[in-house]
C-alpha cells in the first residue's frame, strides 16, 4: 500500500511540475505573441537604476568585470522565486502559481523589450538559451509548492500525511532545484553574457 501510495504521489508531483510549466510558459506566451507595449513602454535611456532593478545591477556588475558578484545576484534572485514558489504551497498554491504566471509575464516583457531595443532573435536567443535551464528548476519549486498545497489538503480531508518516502523524494528534488540554478546562475554570467 506505501508503494502503491507513493508511486501516486510521484506521478502526481509531475503532473504538479507540468501545470507550474504551463502556468509559467502561459503568461510567457501571451506577453510576446498577444501583448504589445512596443510604444507604450518604451526602454529607459538613462544609466540609472529604477527602483530595485536587478537587471540593471547585474549590468553593472558585469560591466565592471565583477563575474561572482553577478553571479551571486543571479543565483540569489532565482532562489528567492523558487522559495516563494514552495513556500507559496502554505497558501493552497494561491502564491505559487501567482509567482509563477508573475515570473514567466516578467521574463517575457524583459525579452520584449530586448527585441524593441533592435536586438535579433537570434541573439536574445544565443544569450539565453544557454542558462534557461533555470526553468526547470522553477518549474521543479512550483512543483513542490503545490506537492505541499496538496499535502495540506488532504489532512485538512482527514487523509494520512505523506510517506517518509514521498519526503525524501520531494528533498531529493530540492537539492536537484538548487544545483539546477546554481548551474544556471554559472551559465548566465560565465557563458551567456560572454556570447
Amino acid at each position: 500500500m506505501i508503494s502503491q501510495n507513493f508511486s501516486h504521489s510521484k506521478r502526481v508531483f509531475w503532473i504538479f511540475c507540468l501545470l507550474s510549466a504551463c502556468f509559467w510558459l502561459a503568461p510567457f506566451c501571451i506577453r510576446i505573441f498577444l501583448v504589445d507595449f512596443e510604444n507604450s513602454v518604451p526602454l529607459p535611456e538613462t544609466t540609472e537604476p529604477q527602483g530595485n532593478n536587478i537587471l540593471f545591477q547585474i549590468k553593472q556588475y558585469l560591466d565592471a568585470g565583477k563575474k561572482f558578484d553577478a553571479f551571486g545576484l543571479i543565483f540569489w534572485n532565482n532562489l528567492q522565486v523558487c522559495v516563494l514558489n514552495m513556500v507559496g504551497g502554505a497558501m493552497l498554491g494561491i502564491i505559487t502559481m501567482i509567482s509563477l504566471l508573475q515570473n514567466g509575464f516578467f521574463t517575457a516583457d524583459v525579452m520584449s523589450n530586448v527585441y524593441y531595443s533592435n536586438i535579433s532573435v537570434n541573439e536574445i536567443v544565443q544569450h539565453t538559451l544557454p542558462h534557461s535551464i533555470e526553468l526547470i528548476g522553477i518549474w521543479i519549486s512550483g512543483a513542490i509548492g503545490f506537492s505541499f498545497a496538496k499535502t495540506m489538503i488532504d489532512f485538512m480531508r482527514g487523509k494520512s500525511l505523506p510517506s517518509k518516502q514521498f519526503m525524501k523524494f520531494i528533498g531529493y528534488h530540492f537539492l536537484i532545484m538548487l544545483l539546477i540554478i546554481l548551474t544556471a546562475a554559472y551559465i548566465e554570467v560565465y557563458i551567456s553574457a560572454s556570447i
